[in-house]
């Protein structure tokens, strides 16, 4: 479907809200996957949540594609400024969903998985005010993403899951352990839970995120 700025695909909420605003999880694939890597998963959510899954802005093939240019296997560089377009793409894009779909703003939650989760990370720590909640899928935190001043925002309603496979040899382990001493500096509420896997997300890791975000509706 494509409305507005991104491609993406939705599965709407089915369970009405007192206040007539629905709370939504916004996925965000991997590097060189597609809206549908993660829209599998969109019916084992609760169903409170409308659920909306964002295909990347730049193609590598017809069903390939990224959020920015990347490089992680031998050092954390990344085009700085594709990133930041991107990251602009995806708050209006998130904007103009809240208003199509009656979204409450109180309750967005970005999942995302790979560059996925960075770019999900780096939102919320740069902008708290308009994403409430993180689920990082073997990821880690990008500081070069980050806007100037993030020290000042207020974390009070911020909430971040990072879980993570224990032999990843894509994003190391002590990348995510990293990130987790880092929310702790800002005083960021955090669950971090390792996995026997590698790059992928494992059906313990699944049902471990979805209890999370269960519990925190």
């Amino acid at each position: 479907m494509k409305s507005f700025s991104l491609n993406y695909l939705v599965r709407p909420a089915t369970k009405e809200q007192e206040n007539g605003k629905f709370p939504a999880i916004f996925l965000l694939h991997g590097y060189g996957k597609d809206k549908e890597e993660l829209f599998s998963m969109a019916n084992e959510l609760p169903q409170e949540y409308t659920i909306i899954s964002v295909q990347a802005p730049y193609k590598l093939s017809d069903t390939e594609f990224f959020w920015y240019a990347i490089e992680l296997v031998s050092s954390k560089w990344c085009d700085i400024v594709q990133a930041q377009a991107t990251q602009y793409k995806l708050l209006t894009f998130i904007e103009e969903c809240c208003k199509k779909y009656c979204l409450d703003t109180d309750k967005i939650t970005l999942l995302g998985f790979d560059q996925g989760g960075i770019l999900g990370l780096s939102l919320a720590i740069s902008y708290p005010e308009k994403v409430q909640k993180v689920v990082a899928l073997n990821s880690f935190i990008d500081k070069k993403l980050l806007i100037f001043g993030y020290q000042k925002n207020n974390f009070e309603k911020l909430k971040v899951c990072m879980l993570h496979g224990f032999s990843n040899s894509v994003i190391p382990i002590e990348w995510a352990q990293e990130t987790i001493s880092f929310l702790k500096s800002l005083h960021i509420a955090n669950y971090f839970e390792i996995f026997p896997c590698g790059h992928n997300i494992s059906p313990e890791m699944f049902y471990s995120f979805k209890k999370w975000i269960e519990e925190e509706l």
